[in-house]
């Protein structure tokens, strides 16, 4: 039988070695060199904090109205289509697939 005060406890291991800047975002700590692969290049300040290069790109597009996010996809129509298109045909007749469907039955039914 194995003792088990003599294993090793099972704690995640840290890195060996001195803290680099290029490991001080391991401990959490802020550096302006890590932010600034992150923002382009530019220096972020304390008055100013940094945008996004994409909200400013977008910024510049015309707008196209009220823009609302929801589940439901919507489209513009196709330039020519008709608005109000004429009823499709019936596909079968009122009862032709309830008949059907009475007279379908599995062989073990008799």
């Amino acid at each position: 039988m194995t003792d088990r005060r003599s294993r090793p406890a099972r704690r995640a291991a840290r890195p060996a070695g001195p803290v680099t800047p290029t490991t001080e975002q391991l401990t959490g700590a802020w550096t302006p060199e890590a932010t600034s692969s992150r923002t382009g290049g530019t220096q972020p300040t304390a008055a100013e904090p940094p945008v996004p290069r994409v909200a400013v790109d977008t910024a510049s597009a015309p707008t196209r109205g009220l823009v609302r996010s929801g589940r439901r996809v919507t489209t513009t129509p196709v330039p020519g289509s008709d608005p109000t298109p004429s009823p499709e045909p019936p596909r079968h007749g009122t009862g032709e697939n309830d008949d059907r469907l009475l007279r379908d039955r599995p062989p073990h039914w008799g």
